[in-house]
């Protein structure tokens, strides 16, 4: 298991965020040349998008506990 620190856990949310965006544009260009072989990639990229935005979702939920000693 890997731990990130807040900070990092919010760097790689914007990445993943960034990257949905991306594939989202790439998706609805690849929707409008309306071809087999683009139709495939199109449902591909909107894939990945709904992956990115559920990680990012997970990774921005993730509540930090730190146990202090007496």
């Amino acid at each position: 298991m890997i731990n990130l620190t807040q900070q990092e856990r919010e760097k790689f949310a914007a990445f993943l965020e960034q990257e949905a965006e991306s594939a989202l544009g790439l998706a609805e260009q690849a929707e409008k040349l309306k071809t087999p072989p683009t139709d495939s990639i199109a449902k591909k990229l909107r894939i990945e998008v709904a992956a990115n935005r559920i990680v990012a979702g997970l990774l921005r939920s993730t509540e930090t506990d730190t146990i202090v000693g007496t």
